[in-house]
């Protein structure tokens, strides 16, 4: 790969910011909600494809029927993902490593929306690494996409 470094056994793709890692998992770092809410998390490669379809997703909590598969499915309709407690995260995990240069994430509907989180990566599940960092994102409109580089 031109241009690219090693750094703890992860490849870091040369001007794309890239990082390849089979386990992804946002963790949200707002306190001062009881729950987090999104509508879709989306992963995607250098050169822009979708990487977030064909893993497990899971969550640290969730509340009621909110379940992890909802922030997975694509659609704005599908329902949305809400965390039962604050300082929770909500993982993707795919059977092969996969890089991921960019991600969104699209606001709920309603209220609830994270303002900070840190997207993680991890080589074996366990143990994690800090990708990208957001803190005190402004409120966002419900179904607003805010897409990050990382």
């Amino acid at each position: 790969m031109l241009g690219a470094k090693l750094r703890a056994g992860v490849i870091i793709e040369g001007g794309t910011g890239g990082i390849s890692a089979p386990h992804w998992r946002l963790s949200f770092k707002d306190g001062s909600r009881s729950r987090d809410r999104i509508n879709e998390l989306i992963l995607f490669d250098p050169q822009g494809a979708d990487v977030s379809v064909s893993g497990t997703p899971s969550a640290s909590s969730v509340y009621s029927n909110w379940y992890p598969s909802r922030a997975f499915n694509k659609t704005l309709s599908g329902g949305d993902f809400m965390s039962g407690s604050a300082y929770s995260w909500l993982r993707y995990s795919i059977p092969f490593s996969v890089t991921v240069a960019e991600y969104e994430v699209w606001a709920a509907e309603g209220y609830g929306s994270p303002s900070s989180w840190d997207l993680e990566y991890s080589l074996d599940g366990t143990s994690w690494q800090v990708a990208h960092e957001v803190r005190g994102l402004p409120n966002y409109n419900q179904h607003e996409v805010n897409r990050f580089t990382i």
